[in-house]
C-alpha cells in the first residue's frame, strides 16, 4: 500500500505513541521495517523544533562564552549558544532518527 504525506505522517505519529518497538508495530500491521522509517524520516524532517522537545533554557554567567554540549550515543555536539538554533534543531533531529 502506498500511502500519502497525511497517511504516512499519521503512521509515524501512531508509532510514537503507541509504546511498541519498530519492529512490533511493523509485525502488527503488515508493514516493510523500511516503510516505518521512511515515515519516521519524513515526520522528523517536518516537525517544527518545539515539537522536537526543545527548551530554552537560561545560560549561567561564568564569564565564559556559553555553549551547549549535547550527547547522544558516542556522539557530542557542541555549539555556542549564540548560534545558529534552527541549524542545531535540524542536526539533532537527523542524529536522533538515524
Amino acid at each position: 500500500m502506498r500511502h500519502t504525506i497525511d497517511s504516512g505522517l499519521a503512521l509515524a505519529h501512531e508509532w510514537a505513541t503507541s509504546g511498541l518497538t519498530p519492529t512490533q508495530f511493523c509485525r502488527q500491521r503488515g508493514l516493510s521495517r523500511h516503510v516505518l522509517v521512511y515515515w519516521r524520516r519524513q515526520a522528523a524532517r517536518r516537525r517544527p523544533m518545539a515539537m522536537a522537545g526543545f527548551v530554552q533554557v537560561p545560560a549561567p554567567s561564568s564569564g565564559r562564552p556559553p555553549v551547549v554540549r549535547m550527547r547522544w550515543g558516542r556522539v557530542t555536539v557542541v555549539a555556542p549558544v549564540d548560534g545558529d538554533v534552527q541549524f542545531l534543531a535540524r542536526l539533532l533531529t537527523r542524529i536522533v532518527s538515524c
